[in-house]
């Protein structure tokens, strides 16, 4: 499927990866979307895999 760019750039605008990279980039679902909480540096984090493709993920850091 061809990439939709005003599609992308307001998935961008909007911080909305998840939907950036499933629906218009073609990536899979997460193997298992649940936060897990982290720390680095003291700094307490919340990781959340968005996409995944071919054992490669993609992060959203909160």
């Amino acid at each position: 499927m061809p990439l939709k760019f005003t599609t992308a750039r307001d998935l961008l605008n909007e911080f909305d990866f998840h939907k950036l990279f499933v629906q218009q980039l073609g990536w899979s679902n997460p193997p298992s979307p649940k936060p897990v909480a982290m720390s680095v540096n003291g700094v307490e984090l919340v990781r959340r895999q968005i996409a995944d493709l071919s054992g490669v993920g993609v992060y959203e850091i909160a």
